[in-house]
């Protein structure tokens, strides 16, 4: 049996193995973890969702309150936004 582990360093593993057990069956096999952060734009462009910061009770034209914005956000700022540190 081989085996190898692969890390990089944006939170990746990869575990995979090869069992023989004849000369016509080889089984091969992996398990892989991938970590996919939040996504940057060097424009302060992306945004996600804090559901602790929503507003449980929006008004009829609705709300923005819980989106959070990247700190190099250069738009206009809705009331209920929040722009990370």
């Amino acid at each position: 049996m081989t085996s190898a582990l692969r890390i990089a360093n944006t939170g990746c593993s990869l575990r995979t193995g090869q069992l023989q057990s004849s000369k016509s069956f080889t089984l091969t096999f992996g398990i892989r973890y991938e970590r996919l952060g939040q996504f940057a734009d060097r424009l302060g462009r992306n945004a996600r969702f804090d559901l602790g910061k929503a507003d449980p009770n929006p008004p009829l034209d609705g709300s923005m309150a819980g989106y959070i914005v990247a700190s190099t956000f250069s738009g206009f700022l809705l009331p209920g936004c929040f722009a990370r540190a």
